[in-house]
């Protein structure tokens, strides 16, 4: 499953451009992504040390920080994150500060009910959807996979 979620969003960077993973934990899915495609990547996550590694950079924040950062992003995904996060909703406004004009931001995660083993409160597909479209996002793609949904946006024009 992981490698179908980096080949999916592989289709949306090539070489030269910028991914931001938000909660990227170890960096192991970004260092992938940006190996595959030869973009340049960020990862941010509260509990990672600070370092850079060639193509990559790793900042010790949280999501609802993401707004701070310097520059702009082609891409910016969550993977199985978005149920950690403090507040969804100031995620989402940094999200849209960090894209570029025709960048997208990509939000995998299990979806409610799904049976990880962990007692975690996970959002439902509409949850998400609607918490994007309220951000000013316009839903580029939505659908589940196993225990996992996948939703797409765009900045609205």
């Amino acid at each position: 499953m992981k490698r179908d979620f980096i080949e999916y969003l592989s289709r949306f960077v090539g070489k030269g451009s910028a991914v931001l993973d938000v909660g990227c934990g170890s960096g192991e899915f970004l260092r992938e992504l940006v190996e595959l495609t030869g973009a340049r990547g960020m990862g941010v996550d509260p509990y990672s040390p600070e370092r850079g590694e060639g193509d990559l950079e790793f900042r010790s924040l949280p999501a609802e920080r993401i707004g701070e950062l310097k520059g702009k992003f082609d891409l910016v995904y969550t993977v199985h994150s978005l149920h950690h996060f403090r507040d969804v909703e100031k995620f989402l406004k940094g999200a849209l500060d960090v894209l570029e004009d025709e960048g997208q931001l990509v939000i995998i995660d299990w979806i409610k009910g799904a049976d990880t083993g962990v007692p975690e409160d996970y959002f439902t597909l509409e949850e998400v959807v609607g918490l994007m479209e309220k951000a000013g996002f316009g839903i580029q793609e939505k659908y589940i996979v196993g225990d996992s949904f996948v939703v797409r946006g765009r900045k609205k024009a």
